[in-house]
């Protein structure tokens, strides 16, 4: 029969990680990558759009989609400087969306730009 003492013991030893705080790191480390992408972006987009916006947009999209922090940050970025190139936004307005696909072939989650 198991004690109260190797119980927290072995509670104590297991070192599963928390997923929560992968995904904020994850948060974290794409908010920063899009933070040092903006002059990039800004130089893609056309006028009427800012390069602030389309960040935020993009985090938000990674919010509200978590599976888009496993995909690989330069086909996230790659996605996202797409939508910034023709000037759409992606989201609920429906113009693009930005989709992670599973490649098979590499064993590594890919996002991919598609239009609305």
């Amino acid at each position: 029969m198991a004690t109260s003492k190797s119980v927290k013991d072995k509670l104590a030893n297991n070192k599963t990680p928390n997923p929560k705080m992968n995904k904020n790191k994850g948060y974290s480390t794409i908010q920063t990558l899009l933070t040092q992408m903006t002059p990039e972006i800004k130089k893609a987009l056309p006028k009427h759009v800012s390069a602030e916006r389309i960040a935020r947009i993009a985090f938000t999209e990674i919010r509200k989609n978590p599976q888009l922090l496993d995909c690989s940050q330069a086909s996230l970025l790659g996605a996202i400087m797409t939508a910034a190139q023709l000037g759409l936004e992606p989201g609920p307005t429906g113009q693009c969306y930005l989709i992670p696909y599973r490649n098979k072939k590499l064993g590594t989650v890919e996002c991919q730009f598609q239009l609305g």
